[in-house]
């Protein structure tokens, strides 16, 4: 029997481990007639689960208004006491070539496989996995 992720909002993913635990609220795994988004009241049912296998997430979004990352650079701690992390990406952008700096001062958005995106996080010591977790905030970030 195929079992499938579903998280409120996305498209059914398929399963392909097995074992189980208890799903966190909000995720269920399914057989594959309840594939059509129903998630039951209580929120999950038992997710095949092997400790080998990362848990599927959606994908980070590609890209974000550089606005949005802006706005999360500068709500994050830099390396100095008063700075922030948008301070340490301004200081590491002077130093690179006059393109990229039109790039960060001009671009209306920012893609996260841009090779000069990824250079400013690699000088500032952030993973992949961290600059991914990081669109993941910036996409949620609004005008109010």
């Amino acid at each position: 029997m195929t079992k499938y992720l579903l998280t409120v909002g996305s498209t059914a993913q398929p399963l392909p481990w097995d074992n189980s635990i208890i799903a966190p609220a909000g995720v269920a795994v399914m057989s594959a007639n309840y594939a059509n988004g129903y998630i039951p009241p209580n929120g999950f049912i038992l997710v095949p689960f092997n400790p080998t296998i990362p848990i599927w997430k959606p994908p980070a979004p590609i890209s974000v208004e550089m606005w949005q990352a802006k706005a999360l650079l500068a709500s994050l701690p830099g390396a100095e006491p008063g700075k922030t992390l948008l301070d340490d990406a301004n200081t590491v952008v002077s130093s690179l070539s006059s393109t990229i700096q039109m790039y960060w001062e001009y671009a209306t958005s920012v893609s996260s496989n841009n090779s000069s995106l990824i250079q400013i996080a690699s000088s500032l010591n952030i993973s992949k996995q961290k600059l991914l977790s990081m669109f993941i905030s910036a996409s949620r970030i609004s005008l109010k």
